[in-house]
């Protein structure tokens, strides 16, 4: 990784900071990012579509209940979340 040095004082930062970035969360992700094709048993999709569609659902359902208190709309998820 390539170092640029501030100028006039002895400290330094990473160059292409977002790089880098990127670098650590694969190195300190990878072990997971392929468990679904570790465990096959398990049958665990390789997409997040289904939680994609369940939360537009949720949405949905709480924009039909505007006006309604915090506590009301915490139940309301809660409902949802068992059924």
């Amino acid at each position: 990784m390539e170092k640029t040095y501030v100028t006039g004082t002895k400290h330094w930062r990473y160059t292409h900071r977002r790089v880098r970035s990127a670098y650590q969360s694969l190195r300190k992700n990878l072990p997971f990012l392929f468990t679904y094709q570790k465990y096959p048993e398990l049958n665990i999709p390789n997409t997040t579509n289904s939680l994609d569609g369940f939360w537009g659902r949720v949405k949905n359902l709480l924009s039909a209940h505007r006006g309604k208190s915090k506590e009301r709309l915490m139940k309301i998820v809660e409902e949802i979340l068992r059924n």
